[in-house]
C-alpha cells in the first residue's frame, strides 16, 4: 500500500507496462471492477486494478492464479477466499476444488472437487475456452476465462455473476450449459472419459435457450454425480 493522493475514493484500471491510468470508477465493488476490465478490452496480463481510499492506493488484482472478482471481494471482507497456485498444489489439499470462471468472473461455468479432475491441464484450459465461446461469443479473446484452484468445502457457494456456482460431491455445471445439453459432456471431458466437447444440443425450446434460470434452482440442479 502506497501513498497516492487525496482525491475521491475510486477504482483505477492501470496499464501494467506504462503505469498509465486507463479508466476509473467511482464505484469500489467487484461489479464495477469487472466492468472496467470489460470496457477496456485489454488482456488480464496487461492491466491491474487499484483501489484508492482516503488517498492511499492498493493493488487488488494482478495475481494470475487468483480470481480477480473473488480476490477483490475477499479484500473487502465480503467473502473468505483461499486460492491455490496450481493443480499440483491443489492435488495435495483435501478440500481443493477446480473452478472454471468465465466473463472475467461474471459467470462460473463449472466446478469440481480436485479428486474428480482426471484430464490434463491443457485440456482443462481448452475446455474453458470452448465454454466461453459458447456462453460469451462476443468477447474478443480468451483472457476472459480461467481455470482456477481454491479451497472450498462441499456445499459452499462460488461467488460470481449469473448466479455464481456451487461446490458439490460431483461436477457442477452452470444451468446455461445444461439447457444446451452439454452437462454430461463437460463432466466426461473433466474426468477424461471423452476428449471432445460436442456441439450444443438444447434440451429446451429454442426460444428459451437464452433465458438462463439461476435464482430458484437448488445446487443439485447443476450437478452431475461423479458416478454418472
Amino acid at each position: 500500500m502506497t501513498k497516492h493522493d487525496a482525491t475521491p475514493d475510486r477504482l483505477e484500471l492501470v496499464d501494467r507496462g506504462s503505469g498509465q491510468v486507463i479508466a476509473t470508477s467511482k464505484e469500489l465493488g467487484p461489479t464495477a471492477a469487472i466492468q472496467l476490465f470489460k470496457n477496456s478490452r485489454r488482456p488480464f496480463d496487461e492491466v491491474d486494478i487499484y483501489r484508492v481510499r482516503a488517498g492511499r492506493r492498493e493493488l487488488v488484482t494482478g495475481r494470475p492464479h487468483e480470481s480477480g472478482l473473488r480476490g477483490m471481494m475477499a479484500d473487502a471482507g465480503v467473502i473468505e477466499y483461499s486460492p491455490l497456485q496450481s493443480f499440483e498444489e491443489a492435488s495435495r489439499v483435501d478440500d481443493a476444488v477446480m473452478v472454471i470462471e468465465g466473463d472475467y468472473g461474471g459467470q462460473i461455468h463449472a466446478t469440481a472437487p480436485i479428486r474428480l479432475v482426471a484430464c490434463a491441464q491443457t485440456r482443462l484450459d481448452l475446455l474453458a475456452r470452448e465454454l466461453e465461446a459458447v456462453a460469451w461469443p462476443s468477447l474478443p479473446d480468451a483472457d476472459s476465462v480461467n481455470v482456477l484452484y481454491e479451497r472450498l468445502p462441499v456445499g459452499a457457494l462460488v461467488a460470481g455473476g449469473m448466479g455464481g456456482g456451487v461446490i458439490t460431491d460431483g461436477i457442477w455445471v452452470h444451468e446455461e450449459f445444461r439447457q444446451l445439453g452439454l452437462a454430461k459432456a463437460i463432466a466426461d471431458v473433466v474426468q477424461a472419459r471423452e476428449t471432445k466437447l460436442p456441439s450444443p444440443q438444447p434440451d429446451v425450446p429454442p426460444e428459451l435457450v437464452d433465458r438462463v434460470v439461476t435464482s430458484e434452482r437448488t445446487p443439485s440442479h447443476g450437478c452431475l454425480d461423479s458416478e454418472t
